[in-house]
């Protein structure tokens, strides 16, 4: 059983769970495997965590020193493998996350495998899942098992369940051009567009037994990602991976300091974490402050009585509660500004419940008509899935109700959705 095993390991920014992914290589039961690092230009500490590995020359480690602004677009684990299987060896392939370990035992039950049905190509294994909160304290469990021949594999078996023979990669890359497909559109699930080329010529064959552990963190990529639309509306509170916190703001990202976040009163709460690739999308404005004041704000004069809502950089009057109370503005989180600063903002029309022909709508409002929602950007109404709805932090129960008549009147912009590709 002397067959080289190439083992492909994509890794960005989890230092303390790639180490564990990487002690589990050095500990299985076969010794000849070649290990490809490829890491998507992690920070430094997820960098010297690789370092302490590189003595064994067994493995290679590339940084793809990808710019943060070039993220989004591509699949970049994709291309991180695809450049693996073209510079690696192994008669047979298999892939690693830096969320993933293997038992002791994966690669001989894979590779025996192999050896005993050589007219096969796929195999997969089953994978004990293990949901972890921001400590990686666990508090879930399951497994999932790999019992039944699977002609179509897509959205049901994890890559890093997955052994199949470089032959049958080859084969893929003849008639696709490529290995892995990484168009952007694959983000959430570029496995599972590969398994749909590798069916197309065989099946996968189970081997029963548990050969790895994948932990379900809530910094996953495939948890931060779920329901959130590409664009992202106007007005929402974001942040990657590290602690800054942005606004998308005229479809730029603003950052907001502690300071600034605080004094503006937006509540912690409303911040929604999501990729790194989609929040690097965006390019970056100016720093949120006190002479470059947010959108969709609702502002007080200092000892004074009058309200103002941000749109457009201008400021709009909110004459009196019952349109402070229809729009659904929180008076909890209203920041109170000297008049001199409120005075410098132009002015706009004034809010009003009237939906008269040249009603403007206020941007970031949520409404419901029929049982569909809609969020008002740019005096349009955008349909909104529910789902994506929660997912921004809305408050689905404070849609503001229309009228058909009302509704008619406005147009209607590109909907708010998360698309999950199926096959």
């Amino acid at each position: 059983m002397s067959d080289m095993v190439t083992i492909i390991l994509t890794s960005y920014n989890k230092p303390k769970l790639l180490e564990q992914s990487l002690q589990s290589v050095l500990n299985q039961t076969i010794p000849n495997w070649e290990l490809w690092i490829m890491d998507d230009n992690s920070n430094k500490q997820t960098q010297d965590v690789i370092q302490t590995f590189l003595d064994d020359k067994r493995i290679t480690y590339l940084n793809s020193k990808v710019k943060d602004e070039e993220r989004y677009k591509k699949t970049r684990y994709a291309t991180l493998i695809n450049q693996a299987l073209s510079l690696s060896s192994g008669k047979y392939i298999t892939y690693l996350t830096d969320d993933t370990t293997y038992f002791s035992n994966r690669l001989q039950a894979m590779t025996e495998y192999f050896h005993e049905n050589p007219s096969r190509n796929i195999v997969y294994g089953g994978q004990l899942l293990r949901y972890v909160d921001g400590n990686l304290n666990v508090f879930y469990e399951s497994k999932i098992a790999a019992k039944e021949k699977l002609k179509n594999a897509s959205n049901k078996v994890d890559h890093c369940s997955v052994m199949h023979t470089r032959q049958i990669a080859e084969n893929v890359y003849s008639k696709y051009g490529s290995y892995w497909n990484d168009d952007p559109i694959f983000w959430h699930n570029a496995d599972a567009e590969f398994w749909s080329r590798l069916t197309e010529i065989e099946p996968f064959y189970p081997i029963d037994g548990i050969f790895e552990i994948a932990l379900k963190t809530p910094s996953s990529f495939q948890v931060l990602n779920r329901h959130v639309p590409d664009p992202l509306p106007n007005g929402i509170l974001v942040r990657g991976l590290t602690k800054e916190v942005y606004l998308i703001d005229n479809q730029k990202k603003r950052l907001i300091s502690e300071k600034w976040f605080n004094y503006f009163q937006y509540p912690t709460s409303k911040i929604i974490q999501i990729p790194d690739p989609l929040l690097f999308k965006y390019q970056t404005g100016i720093p949120i402050n006190e002479s470059d004041l947010p959108n969709q704000l609702v502002i007080k004069e200092d000892g004074g009585r009058n309200y103002y809502f941000i749109q457009e950089n201008k400021k709009r009057k909110v004459p009196n509660p019952q349109v402070f109370e229809f729009y659904s503005f929180n008076q909890s989180h209203v920041p109170e500004l000297p008049k001199k600063m409120i005075d410098s903002i132009p002015p706009g029309r004034v809010l009003s419940t009237e939906m008269t022909p040249h009603h403007l709508l206020p941007d970031g409002r949520l409404f419901s008509y029929k049982q569909e929602l809609y969020l008002s950007q740019k005096n349009r109404l955008h349909l909104i899935d529910v789902n994506v709805a929660l997912k921004l932090k809305f408050n689905v129960r404070d849609a503001i109700e229309l009228k058909e008549k009302d509704f008619k009147r406005f147009k209607q912009g590109n909907p708010f959705h998360w698309e999950f590709k199926t096959y």
